[in-house]
C-alpha cells in the first residue's frame, strides 16, 4: 500500500494578506474592527490568547479576530496549518483540509459553524456580514490550495485497487 501525506500548502503569507484585506483602521492607522494581523497582535494579547486557546507557545499567530470586546481573548484565531474557533462553551478546531469544506452561516448574533456548533457575535466589533465574508474568503483560498489533492475517500480508492 503505498502512502500519501497531505501536508498543508496554506501559507503564514497568504493567510496574513487575506486577513490584512478585512481589517478596519482608524486614523492613527491603528486596526479598530476586532479583527488584528500578525504586528498589530501585542505581546501581551498575544500571551492571554495562547493562554486562553491553551496553545503551544512557539505557534505564530496569523490572525486573531476578537467576538468578545469584554474578554478580549475570545473568538478567531488563524494559525498557519489551522483555524480555531472559542467562547467560553464552545473550543472547535479545524485544519484548512477540513475547514475548506466547513459549512458557516449567520442565524442574528451568531455565527453557526458545521451543524450545531455556535459562536456568538453579540459583542464583536466587526459586522457580523463581515466576518462571514472574512471566513468565506479563507474558505475560498485553501479550496483553491486544496484543489486536485485527493480526497482521504480518493485516498483509500487509489490504496485499495494497488
Amino acid at each position: 500500500m503505498k502512502q500519501h501525506v497531505i501536508s498543508s500548502k496554506v501559507t503564514y503569507n497568504a493567510l496574513e494578506n487575506i486577513s490584512t484585506l478585512s481589517e478596519k483602521y482608524e486614523e492613527a492607522f491603528e486596526p479598530n474592527n476586532g479583527l488584528l494581523v500578525d504586528k498589530y497582535i501585542s505581546s501581551e494579547l498575544k500571551k492571554k490568547v495562547i493562554k486562553h486557546f491553551d496553545f503551544q507557545v512557539n505557534k505564530d499567530i496569523a490572525a486573531f479576530l476578537c467576538t468578545l470586546s469584554l474578554k478580549k481573548a475570545d473568538g478567531i484565531v488563524i494559525y498557519e496549518n489551522e483555524i480555531y474557533f472559542k467562547e467560553t462553551f464552545i473550543s472547535l478546531y479545524y485544519s484548512w483540509y477540513v475547514f475548506l469544506n466547513l459549512p458557516l452561516s449567520l442565524l442574528e448574533d451568531e455565527l453557526v459553524i458545521g451543524k450545531d456548533n455556535v459562536l456568538h457575535l453579540t459583542h464583536s466589533k466587526i459586522k457580523r456580514s463581515e466576518i462571514l465574508l472574512f471566513l468565506k474568503k479563507l474558505q475560498k483560498h485553501v479550496y483553491s490550495v486544496y484543489q486536485g489533492v485527493p480526497s482521504v475517500v480518493d485516498l483509500y480508492l487509489i490504496n485499495t485497487k494497488s
